[in-house]
């Protein structure tokens, strides 16, 4: 019962980031295009390296195996889920 709890509160969290980062993003004007685009653009070499090693790493996963292959290069939100799943 208190794993149950745990997940649901989990979720909850990890559901109001998410909103709360793309409500920030569209409170500036931002599309997610562009915040993704700024993001790639300041990480470092080995950085995008990283990022496009754990993206590659989960076109095999059943959990977000269909999210890559359809989004791969899109919008902020798909991004920053693969990235909870990463953290």
């Amino acid at each position: 019962m208190l794993r149950d709890l745990l997940l649901v509160m989990t979720l909850d969290v990890e559901h109001f980031a998410k909103v709360r980062l793309l409500a920030l993003a569209e409170d500036h004007g931002e599309d997610g295009y562009g915040v993704l685009r700024d993001y790639l653009a300041s990480a470092s070499r080995n950085q995008r390296s990283y990022i496009q090693s754990e993206i590659d790493r989960r076109e095999g996963s059943p959990y977000s195996g269909d999210m890559v292959r359809k989004y791969r290069d899109d919008m902020l939100w798909k991004l920053e889920g693969l990235l909870w799943e990463v953290g």
